[in-house]
């Protein structure tokens, strides 16, 4: 029998002997975990608190808005392009024809409101209201001539005034 002791061929390979800590590394999973499920749970509260609530007008439109149907017809390519046709029929005779709206205002046809501003004018509101920015306040006149330089350069340079140094 062989008595000796030998050291692991494994690592004498170069291979780490050492096994992984398994209290450690279920801690660490642990940890993760309930951080997880602890901040998840500290989010919906949040949220719960932070929500508006419903008034009652609230419930009364989102009860309209619901379909009476459980199985609505849904809009096919060809409804959708008549239902865009019709409605762009629709706001071309209001665009294009005098009338009383649904809320008791009138229309005129755009070209008619064109005319009446062109012949009436604009009257002026009376107030002066001051340009954001001055534009463009350079001088044309003094302008250099095209092809001329840019700055010229003088012949005697002026130091710099550099204050006094205090002691």
């Amino acid at each position: 029998m062989h008595t000796e002791k030998r050291e692991d061929p494994i690592a004498d390979m170069g291979y780490e002997t050492r096994d992984v800590n398994y209290k450690a590394l279920n801690m660490a999973a642990v940890g993760f975990f309930a951080f997880t499920i602890v901040s998840a749970i500290i989010g919906w509260i949040f949220f719960r608190v932070m929500r508006p609530l419903p008034t009652k007008q609230d419930m009364s439109i989102r009860a309209s808005n619901l379909p009476n149907d459980p199985f609505p017809r849904l809009q096919t390519n060809t409804t959708a392009r008549v239902d865009l046709m019709e409605l762009r029929q629709r706001e071309d005779s209001i665009l294009s024809t005098s009338g009383k709206n649904q809320d008791g205002t009138l229309h005129i046809p755009i070209d008619s409101a064109i005319n009446l501003v062109v012949s009436r004018g604009i009257k002026p509101t009376g107030k002066s209201v001051a340009a954001i920015s001055k534009g463009n306040t350079t001088d044309e006149k003094k302008m250099p001539e095209p092809g001329a330089p840019i700055m010229k350069k003088s012949a005697t340079a002026t130091p710099a005034k550099t204050a006094p140094k205090k002691q």
